[in-house]
């Protein structure tokens, strides 16, 4: 059982409760802005290393280069090596893009930076 105080005040505020005048109050809005598509900067600053070495590459027209390029930087797999599994070329690319959604995730996520950019109106960027 309530005490008398507390179900006094639950009757007149709570959700849907009727008002000292007999009618309805007044409900909260509860509608939200359309959600737009953001950009990360933190996760596309991760794919830059890689979109450079891969981009180098297809600029010279070494079309096959920058597959092996691309394998290299994202699987470890190094062709020039016969095909031995290396740690140099995920520095420049399978790292920085997980360090990229790392940051995204925890700083801008858990820290709130992207709730706090989204309040003041910034359209497109988010960390």
């Amino acid at each position: 059982m309530m005490p008398a105080g507390l179900a006094k005040y639950w009757k007149t505020h709570r959700r849907g409760a009727k008002s000292k005048s007999g009618g309805r109050m007044v409900k909260r809005n509860s509608s939200r802005r359309k959600v737009l598509l953001s950009l990360p900067v933190a996760v596309v600053a991760g794919f830059m290393p890689l979109a450079v070495d891969v981009g180098t590459q297809i600029k010279a027209g070494e079309w096959q280069q920058a597959g092996y390029v691309l394998e290299h930087n994202i699987v470890g797999i190094n062709p020039w090596n016969q095909n031995k599994w290396d740690m140099e070329g995920l520095k420049r690319g399978l790292f920085p893009i997980l360090l990229g959604f790392a940051v995204h995730r925890f700083i801008g996520g858990s820290l709130g930076l992207n709730r706090a950019l989204a309040r003041a109106g910034v359209p497109i960027l988010r960390i």
